[in-house]
């Protein structure tokens, strides 16, 4: 019969708990061995506090892969800082409770340094002869200390351990930045785990071991304290060996780094000040902080641009990039500029079209990846392997991409707003050409009356130049404009033997605008045009009517009486509605008992009105 525990499997949850099961019987362990458990201490806390999280956090990426040796080395090393920091705990201890707690300590401290230094070896990538160097790193940290804890070696302690593999932690880190540094992801996690590596073990060394050992004083801060900086190693190895918003971590692994480095230069000019020149501890912690303000953090933006390679864009590139693209018509020669633009601003080893892109710029792969989205005419976009693979892509560069595609958004609105706007003169010309020189024209050649003839051809020719100019004119009053064009239609009609009957019924003196006159002449010129060629009438009727906030005009003939769509082959219909429509008028075809009809109305502008 098979056992249940041998095909039982242990998920993330089980090994998170028996984690947990296994800090709280550490924790009662400590417990027990204490005379007087005082808990009060701010220090002791700070000691439960690192061990704890430390494991917690170190249990937590290794339940998810326990297979991974980085994963395995990482709990170690957590298993070593909880042993260490409950080991310090500053309580009441029988003797043989301290000097177990004291070995734990020392071991602890040390196991920590001897699993740091493999995992950097392995992760993110495994430098040459790395078995050889754990085992080594093993052998030889493990012998010291316990050389130095059986009194065989005198002349150093623990500290002096501890302190040495620190510096072999930032080396080793040191390694992996170097090793991956033409490999993006690998450089980005190196990178992270280095900043926080100087971070945690940096503060240490800054303000316990360097003082302690090298220095001969006391630390800046209570060991006990300083701990809790080993907590941001764990939470940034966390983090790189989870993988977690890779590509945003070159950033923020140096923002820390930065930082960080201005706090130890600080303690490394306090140092020399003391110790070289004989100063105070007052004066020379003030001069290595003006020292560190004037001298440092000014160069801070170069050393970023150095280390991260950014490229700083310029507005005048950008506007560059998106007029170029932008006025370019559209077709092969946009698509290519496209291209060139984002080929020169991100340098990607891979710029592809896609059939279906994203929705807005998204970055993938850990930010190996970048797609845009489509643009009007331009497909979206997928560039892979930014600044010829030596690099990811990160939050600016993403905000870059928006930026340009909102650019080049606002450029295309401006461009396809300009060609409606040439599309709309063009369409006023033909129309203005049709309705009104056309009109002039078919009346000149119906009239015999050569001096008459003349004159209208010269005013047709008038009218053309104001139709291509479309030259301003000034506003003509209501009465000046329709006896202007009843005129002109009395004079069409007698040419071709039909009677005109107009009547104009208005209120007051309003005026109509360039625009207004010019829309309401073209339709009458057309109506009476379809009348004249194709009605067969005798009489046409015009009235006029204007109540102060709407302008109706009625035009009417006694002739055939067919649709007037079926009266003509040409735009006259169409540009009719388009003018109504244009006026923000409604044009109607009301029943009549003989002939045709059509009427319609449109408002006038208020401040028409008189």
């Amino acid at each position: 019969m098979t056992s249940p525990f041998r095909t039982m499997t242990l998920t993330p949850t089980h090994r998170l708990i028996m984690s947990a099961l296994f800090l709280v019987a550490a924790v009662i362990l400590l417990l027990s061995v204490m005379n007087l458990a005082d808990v009060s201490a701010p220090a002791f806390w700070a000691c439960m506090v690192t061990g704890s999280a430390a494991w917690l956090i170190a249990s937590f990426v290794w339940s998810l892969n326990p297979a991974a040796l980085p994963t395995q080395l990482f709990l170690l090393s957590a298993l070593a800082t909880l042993g260490f920091s409950f080991a310090a705990a500053p309580q009441d201890y029988s003797i043989a409770a301290s000097l177990v707690l004291f070995w734990i300590n020392c071991l602890g401290a040390t196991l920590f340094g001897i699993a740091m230094i493999a995992l950097f070896l392995v992760y993110p990538k495994k430098l040459p002869h790395w078995r050889a160097l754990s085992i080594v790193t093993a052998l030889f940290f493990g012998g010291w200390a316990l050389a130095s804890l059986t009194g065989l070696v005198t002349t150093t302690n623990v500290q002096h351990v501890t302190f040495v593999e620190m510096l072999l932690i930032i080396a080793a880190v040191g390694a992996q930045i170097y090793v991956a540094r033409n490999e993006p992801q690998s450089r980005v996690i190196a990178m992270w785990l280095g900043g926080s590596v100087l971070i945690g073990a940096g503060s240490f060394i800054a303000l316990v071991a360097f003082p302690n050992v090298v220095m001969g004083r006391l630390a800046y801060l209570q060991p006990e304290y300083a701990f809790l900086f080993f907590l941001v190693i764990y939470v940034g190895v966390a983090v790189g060996l989870r993988r977690y918003r890779l590509f945003a971590l070159n950033e923020w692994a140096f923002q820390f780094a930065l930082y960080l480095s201005a706090a130890i230069l600080v303690v490394l000019l306090d140092a020399v000040f003391v110790y070289m020149f004989a100063l105070t501890g007052q004066t020379a912690l003030g001069l290595a902080l003006l020292v560190t303000v004037f001298a440092y953090l000014p160069f801070r933006d170069r050393i970023a641009g150095l280390l991260l390679r950014r490229r700083q864009y310029s507005s005048n590139e950008l506007l560059e990039h998106v007029v170029s693209i932008a006025f370019t018509p559209l077709g092969p020669v946009r698509t290519e500029r496209w291209h060139n633009a984002l080929q020169g601003l991100f340098e990607p080893l891979e710029l592809r079209s896609l059939d279906d892109g994203p929705s807005g710029v998204v970055i993938e792969e850990e930010g190996a990846v970048m797609s845009l989205p489509s643009l009007g005419s331009l497909p979206p976009m997928q560039l892979r392997y930014p600044f010829r693979g030596r690099g990811l892509f990160g939050p600016r560069h993403r905000d870059l991409a928006v930026q340009l595609a909102t650019l080049l958004r606002q450029a295309d609105a401006a461009r396809e707003s300009y060609r409606q706007g040439v599309m709309a003169e063009r369409s006023r010309i033909s129309q203005d050409m049709h309705d009104n020189i056309g009109a002039q024209l078919l009346s000149a050649l119906h009239h015999e009356d050569v001096q008459r003839k003349d004159t209208m051809i010269r005013a047709s020719l008038s009218d053309l130049r104001t139709i291509i100019n479309d030259a301003s004119r000034p506003e003509l009053t209501f009465i000046e404009g329709i006896a202007d064009i009843r005129a002109e239609t009395m004079d069409r009609l007698s040419v071709s033997g039909i009677e005109l009957e107009w009547i104009a019924d208005v209120e007051g003196q309003p005026s109509l605008t360039p625009r207004e006159a010019h829309g309401f002449r073209s339709i009458i010129r057309e109506a009476i045009s379809n009348i004249i060629k194709h009605a067969d009438a005798t009489r046409a009727y015009v009235h006029i009517t204007h109540d102060g906030r709407n302008l109706s005009l009625t035009i009417r003939d006694n002739g055939q009486g067919a649709p007037m769509s079926a009266r003509h082959g040409g735009n006259g219909l169409s540009n009719m509605a388009a003018r109504v429509t244009g006026l923000g008028g409604t044009l109607l075809f009301p029943s009549v008992d003989d002939g045709f009809a059509l009427s319609f109305n449109f408002p006038v502008s208020s401040e028409m009105a008189s």
